[in-house]
C-alpha cells in the first residue's frame, strides 16, 4: 500500500492510501477511471479527475477540479 498526498495550488487536500492513483481527463483514461468507481464526465467539461486504486478507506470519494485557475 502506498500513500499519496494530494496538493492543489500548494494547499493540502487529501491523502490517498491504496494500490495506486489514476489521473485522467474527461477524454482520457475513462475506462480506467470507471473501473475505480469514478463518474463519466462529458468531454466539454474542463476538469481533472483523480481516483485511488483499491483505496484503503471503503467510502473514499473521487476528486475532480477545474483545470482553470
Amino acid at each position: 500500500m502506498i500513500g499519496v498526498d494530494v496538493f492543489i495550488d500548494d494547499h493540502f487536500v487529501h491523502t490517498i492510501r491504496g494500490d495506486g492513483v489514476i489521473v485522467g481527463s474527461p477524454t482520457g483514461s475513462t475506462s480506467y477511471l470507471m473501473s475505480t468507481g469514478s463518474p463519466i464526465v462529458l468531454p466539454n467539461v474542463d476538469c481533472i479527475i483523480l481516483s485511488g486504486i483499491n483505496e484503503h478507506r471503503f467510502r473514499a470519494g473521487r476528486l475532480s477540479w477545474t483545470a482553470r485557475r
